[in-house]
């Protein structure tokens, strides 16, 4: 699992977007996304709180597909269905309104 450092957030849901999407315009670009844990087919990121901004939510892309939307109190999220046995790039990158 590759890891960029794109995300910020709080505690709350998500929901994954599963396979398709685009790749995002250039966003701001805050430091701290970890891989807190993966299985054969998933992997939970999480990040560090920011500082309070009118962030809308949170895109979450994996190999360039956008592939969750988290709430912008969110802190944490688990992507599914990955593939297996294969390395991920993903990205957590913040959306204004």
């Amino acid at each position: 699992m590759h890891r960029t450092d794109h995300a910020d957030g709080g505690d709350g849901g998500a929901r994954d977007r599963g396979t398709g999407g685009t790749a995002p315009v250039a966003r701001a670009a805050p430091t701290g996304l970890s891989v807190d844990g993966t299985t054969a087919v998933t992997a939970t990121l999480s990040w560090p709180t920011a500082a309070p901004a009118r962030i809308d939510h949170y895109d979450v892309y994996a190999d360039g597909n956008e592939r969750a939307e988290a709430e912008p109190a969110r802190t944490r999220v688990t992507l599914v269905d990955l593939a297996p046995a294969t390395t991920h790039s993903v990205d957590a990158v913040e959306q204004h309104d």
